[in-house]
This record gives structure tokens, sequence and C-alpha cells, in this order.
């Protein structure tokens, strides 16, 4: 039911973008070969959802300003990986460990590009695969600029994917006010027990974060003098992406993690 929701859904888009003018229910009953009260909700629905828009006068639709938001999302992440991925090869090979590049999306990450080190034991990751923001270094990296984000995690509740997954929703906070200050965040384990990592945020050219660069290194690899180098590895990335998109370089601190 599902997929034949979706197939509908997808051959009214279709329908809307190719047609010169607006489409009222009649055709789109016509073309579809459902009833026109099938249509009308279907129609109703993806109103609601922005995704089309109706003219006041005839009844007739438009595609909805949403898909033009979500096309430019698609323009934006593609070009997100295409000044990213030059770099995030050039950070693999300075570290010898995995690099990843993520999206914030609602209260979790998405991952949209990985490069894999070259060690015997890697920890992986999928492409378009999902995490808690929470439990992540990108992911509080990214939370740490968009406070209201914090707030409906926390809303959600922190559930505890390691021992070491951050569960009280006063240390999130301060958390990811630290990660603001200083420019970075540290994932020590908490979503995959022996997996650590440090992620930075990345900008565009209007200062807003649309990504973030981290690592993906097993526990058993890191100690004081490696978090120092991922730390300033990953934030140097960063910056550089950042640059790349037309944002001016941050000037935060970096410190030893404590």
């Amino acid at each position: 039911m599902m997929n034949q929701s979706l197939q509908k859904t997808a051959r009214i888009l279709g329908i809307l973008m190719e047609s010169k003018a607006p489409v009222g229910v009649n055709e789109f009953a016509r073309l579809l070969g459902m009833p026109k009260s099938t249509v009308s909700r279907f129609m109703a629905t993806m109103e609601s959802l922005g995704m089309v828009r109706r003219d006041p006068e005839n009844g007739r639709f438009f595609l909805g300003f949403r898909l033009f938001e979500l096309g430019c999302k698609a323009i934006e992440d593609l070009g997100l990986r295409k000044a990213a991925l030059p770099l995030m090869e050039s950070l693999r090979d300075r570290i010898n460990e995995s690099v990843l590049l993520t999206v914030l999306e609602d209260t979790h990450i998405t991952y949209l590009d990985t490069i894999e080190s070259r060690q015997a034991i890697v920890a992986r990751t999928q492409i378009g695969g999902r995490a808690p923001a929470y439990c992540v270094s990108s992911g509080k990296a990214m939370l740490a600029h968009h406070p209201d984000r914090i707030e409906k995690v926390v809303a959600q509740g922190l559930r505890p994917y390691t021992p070491l997954t951050i569960t009280e929703p006063d240390r999130l906070r301060r958390e990811c006010e630290k990660a603001r200050e200083q420019g970075y965040a540290l994932n020590r384990g908490e979503f995959r027990e022996g997996v650590t990592g440090v992620g930075a945020p990345v900008f565009n050219a209007s200062g807003a974060v649309i990504g973030a660069i981290s690592t993906s290194t097993p526990a058993a690899r890191m100690n004081k003098l490696r978090w120092q180098e991922h730390i300033e590895a990953v934030t140097q990335t960063a910056q550089a992406i950042s640059r790349r998109l037309g944002a001016p370089a941050p000037a935060g601190a970096h410190h030893l993690p404590g």
C-alpha cells in the first residue's frame, strides 16, 4: 500500500513537472486512471506537506515550494561533497584513519561520503547510513550550532547505545556548548563501543553549518598525542572545506581533550 502511494505521488509530481500550466483534479483523474475522490485526497495531503500549491481562483495545482527547498538541499549536498572529497583524501593520508562527511537531518546525521583507512582494522561506515546526532562527533559538532535541535534531541530521549553514551540532558548541552567554543567535538565510543572520532563543522558562504567532517578510529589506536593530532587535522580540514565554499576561516581554540 505504501509503495503504491509513493508511486502515485511520483506520477502526480511527474505530471506537474511536464505540464506548462496548472493541473486540475479532473485532469489528474483522467491521466492517472483514478477516481476523482481519491485524487482529491492525495492532493490535499500533498498540499499539506508543501509538495503542491493550489490556485485559489480555479483550484488547479502547481508544484510546491517544499520541492524547491529539497532541490536546493540536494544541490548543496553535491557541492559539499565535491568541495570535501580531495581534502578528505588528504586528511585520511595525513592521519591514516577513516574520514567521514556528514549532514544533519533533524535529530540524526547522514553519512554523505567516507574515505576508508588503509589499515587492516577499520571501523567501517556505510554511505547513506544514519546515526543519532548526540552519539557521534560530527553530530555534536553540528548540534552545537543548532540549540533548537539539541532540545528536540533531549525531548526524544537520550538512549544509551554504549556505557559511554551521554544520557544526561545537561551534560549534552554542556558538551555542545564546549564544541561550539572550541570548534570540534569528540566521540569516545558513545555510539559503537571501541570506535572513537573527532568532528568539526563545515560552513557555507553565509556562515551556516551545512555539514561536518569527522574521523572514525578504533579506540585501541588512540592516545593523548593522537587525539591532539586528530583534533588539529580535522579542524584544519573542516576550515579548508569551508573556505572552498566561500566561508571565512573560524578562529576556534584547539585544546587537548579533557
